[in-house]
């Protein structure tokens, strides 16, 4: 007797972040990593009905042609969220205006950039163990960073989010990190 068919794995949502500037990907790389999804380098994912649905997948390239804008919107159709950076602000304009048409969309600029702009995947981790519940010591330690490192990395990363205290540094990235772990 032959097996049923595989039940079908449930939807994810698809997301597309765009970059008007290409100096803005790696920030928001970190940020999205850190909220559980998996980034791939590149637009040349081989088909597959188990690899979307697998786990929060997230395509992440640089974009400078705008021949690339339909493998970016063939992505999307196949359920895959991509973050691009555009080496040109019209080509960002392009990319956001067919990929919108597809998935809910995020834009990234130099008036509007990632929340982790300026830290680091130190930093992040940290302020994620403070925001866990541990104290600078524990986080410290998690991180595989001294005592005195963690100090310095949390006092650089209050000064970056313009936050006064390192609970509310946490929490300003703890919020974007839900928010973007909601969506994978």
């Amino acid at each position: 007797m032959p097996e049923p068919p595989p039940s079908p794995l449930p939807h994810r949502p698809v997301r597309v972040f765009v970059c008007a500037d290409e100096d803005l990907l790696p920030p928001l790389r970190r940020e999205v990593v850190a909220a559980g999804w998996h980034a791939v380098a590149g637009l040349d994912v081989p088909p597959s009905p188990w690899l979307a649905h697998a786990q929060a997948l997230l395509c992440v390239t640089m974009i400078d042609q705008a021949t690339q804008i339909a493998a970016v919107t063939e992505l999307l159709t196949r359920g895959i969220s991509v973050a691009v950076g555009c080496t040109s602000v019209d080509l960002a304009k392009d990319v956001f205006d067919q990929g919108r048409r597809l998935a809910p969309a995020e834009w990234y600029d130099r008036t509007q950039p990632p929340l982790t702009v300026g830290l680091d995947a130190t930093h992040i981790a940290l302020l994620l163990r403070v925001r866990a519940g541990d104290d600078v010591d524990a986080a410290a330690r998690h991180c595989h960073v001294s005592l005195r490192t963690a100090a310095r990395r949390l006092s650089e990363a209050r000064e970056v989010l313009g936050a006064r205290t390192t609970t509310a540094a946490a929490l300003a990235l703890g919020a974007r990190v839900d928010a973007l772990a909601q969506i994978s």
